[in-house]
């Protein structure tokens, strides 16, 4: 019996397995990995990842650290386990990483993994670190160090200074306690362990200290003939490192000979005689440290030496008197005066001796070493002892000979001194008090010709005789009009002409003259010239005005234009137009002299009058009314408001 049959397509069904472990393992030994995966510094190993079991394949992944490495290889091998593989250079930077195998796969509802740490073994490595700064360290100050070491395995540490190799310390710290200078130097770090030693690594220590003076000399005590050659030598340390200076004892105090560390003196004297001291000086923390050597002496020794080959000494007549030659030497000469006594005859005398009047004193010390003063005195000094007198020095290494001029002087008492010293000082005090007194005079004529400048030239009309009251009018009226003609610069012409033909009057270079008790009023022979004036006038001086002018006599017209320069001695003062003379200058008024607007010229004004002292002299006005009288001429005093006027007729 047939039966109709249904049939489906074919299904594949797979079982989704997961893997049963995943390890790690060394890839050359196929050894597994237990623990951490030890390799040297520079070598390169292969580890393998193997994921046991597992369907489909898992997915295998590398991390090193927290970066993702790429495998190497990867693939199924003959026992059916999944093994990735990959590649590591050992270097000391990865020491301590972790290595880690991740597996992922669909039948598994987490993630599985392996991982193991690099220990990465590697020679030492050490640096110092100081706990202070090593500069300007003084001595008696703590320095602590500390040797840095980076190793695998562990290494063992030694310090040990340089140039003697003592081991200083054995542990990591070094720590000095009051540093001396005998520990000053280079000290050295180093760390070893089974893959080697360390380069070694050092610090230099450095310590400040103050000059110390190891040798002096070449002795304690030095003896060197005249003009030889001497050198002193001397030698110190410090640090840093010190400057020297040579310094020499002397009676008149302390002198630097040298600033090497070597004295030389290519030729010696006696005044190289004394006591040397070296001074070595260096500066720590900006305060100078000095130390200083022992004294070394030095005696110098030789034929008698004088500085100079003749000299001179006065010495008093009637007087006893002394004459003495600074000499020295080593040892001490034998000391002989040549004394000419007559003309022919010479006197030899020795130290201690005498003859006719004459005296040789024993040697006395001076104050510089080794050297003596040998003195010859003479009895009575007369004016036959004015001469050249010699002496001799001599001892075994060599003979010195000196001459002496001796002048004779007059005896000064004390009264003569005194009275000099006192006429001495009157003359200065005279030259004195002249100078100041020549200093003021200057001054004050500088100031009064300053005034003068300020003050410039008065204008004062002057006329013939006035005989009435009209005639005073007229004179008031014809100031005014001056005074008005000055200050507008207006109508100057035709004041001068009006004023000129009623009265007489000159606006031409008019001089005035006024005191506290009166004004002489007179007109000079020359002209001024002014740019405010358009008319010229002519002046009671001109040939015309000695013409027209009725008030005026010939013989005082003569005298009175004849006089140009008048001085007087009372309390006045006068324009520098009338000192001057012949200096034209521009016109300015009466109350400009009197009441001057400038400050530093108030002076000018004396009780509401113009003060004009020492600029002129009153008794030549006398002299010229004096004159008017004995020529016959009017005098007449006319009094005003503010002065009075003298007036000829």
């Amino acid at each position: 019996m047939e039966r109709d049959t249904l049939m489906s397509k074919p299904a594949n069904f797979i079982v989704r397995e997961p893997p049963t472990s995943v390890h790690l393992r060394v890839s050359k030994t196929g050894t597994p990995i237990l623990g951490a995966i030890s390799a040297p510094e520079g070598s390169e190993e292969s580890l393998d990842c193997v994921a046991k079991g597992g369907n489909p394949p898992p997915k295998l992944k590398w991390y090193l650290g927290e970066r993702e490495m790429a495998e190497a290889q990867s693939g199924q091998n003959a026992a059916g386990d999944f093994v990735s593989t990959i590649h590591l250079s050992m270097t000391r930077g990865e020491h301590g990483k972790s290595v880690r195998c991740e597996a992922k796969h669909p039948a598994l509802t987490k993630m599985v993994d392996v991982k193991s740490f690099l220990d990465i073994q590697y020679a030492p490595e050490v640096k110092i670190t100081k706990s202070s700064p090593l500069r300007n360290l003084e001595e008696g100050s703590t320095v602590t160090l500390s040797c840095v070491v980076d190793s695998n395995p562990s290494s063992s540490i030694i310090w040990y200074r340089d140039g003697s190799g003592e081991i200083v310390s054995r542990t990591a710290g070094f720590e000095l306690l009051r540093v001396e200078r005998e520990q000053a130097g280079r000290y050295f770090c180093q760390a070893n362990n089974t893959l080697g030693s360390s380069n070694p690594q050092f610090v230099d220590i450095d310590v400040l200290f103050a000059p110390v003076i190891d040798s002096v000399g070449p002795s304690s005590k030095v003896r060197s003939v005249y003009g030889s050659k001497m050198v002193l030598t001397c030698s110190a340390t410090g640090n840093p490192a010190p400057t020297y200076k040579w310094i020499q004892y002397t009676s008149a105090g302390l002198v630097v000979r040298g600033e090497e560390r070597d004295l030389v003196i290519d030729r010696l004297i006696y005044d190289d005689e004394g006591s040397y001291e070296c001074r070595a000086v260096n500066k720590i923390s900006r305060q100078a440290q000095e130390t200083r050597s022992k004294l070394i002496q030095v005696d110098v020794y030789g034929s008698p030496k004088v500085t100079e080959k003749v000299s001179e000494v006065y010495v008093t007549r009637g007087l006893t008197g002394q004459v003495s030659v600074e000499f020295c030497s080593d040892p001490l000469p034998k000391q002989t005066w040549h004394i000419d006594s007559n003309p022919g005859q010479k006197i030899l005398i020795s130290e201690g001796s005498s003859h006719e009047g004459y005296k040789v004193l024993n040697a006395t010390k001076s104050a510089k070493s080794n050297c003596y003063l040998s003195t010859l005195e003479i009895a009575e000094v007369k004016d036959e002892d004015r001469a050249e007198y010699v002496v001799h020095f001599e001892n075994e290494h060599g003979r010195e000979i000196h001459t002496v001029r001796v002048k004779i002087g007059a005896f000064l008492g004390k009264e003569t001194l005194i009275g000099g010293v006192i006429g001495g000082g009157l003359t200065i005090l005279i030259v004195l008090l002249f100078l100041i007194c020549c200093c003021a005079k200057c001054s004050r004529n500088n100031k009064a010709e300053k005034r003068d400048q300020e003050s410039g030239s008065v204008e004062v009309w002057s006329t013939g005789s006035v005989n009435s009251d009209t005639e005073r009018s007229e004179m008031s009226t014809s100031t005014a009009q001056t005074q008005q003609s000055t200050a507008t610069h207006q109508s100057t012409a035709t004041t001068s002409s009006h004023n000129t033909s009623h009265s007489g009057l000159s606006t031409h270079s008019a001089v005035s003259a006024s005191t506290q008790h009166s004004i002489l009023s007179f007109n000079t022979r020359h002209s001024s010239t002014s740019p405010r004036r358009s008319v010229a006038s002519p002046g009671p001086c001109s040939p015309a005005s000695r013409a027209v002018s009725p008030g005026f006599t010939p013989d005082l017209i003569q005298n009175h234009c004849d006089k140009k320069n008048v001085s007087f001695t009372e309390d006045i003062s006068i324009s520098q137009e009338c000192m001057r003379g012949r200096v034209a200058t521009p016109p300015v008024s009466y109350n400009d002299l009197c009441f001057p607007k400038t400050s530093n010229y108030g002076s000018m004004r004396k009780q509401g009058r113009c003060d004009i002292l020492s600029r002129t002299n009153i008794k030549k006005i006398e002299d010229i009314i004096r004159e008017n009288e004995l020529a016959g001429n009017n005098v007449r005093r006319k009094n005003y408001h503010v002065n009075s006027e003298y007036q000829f007729t």
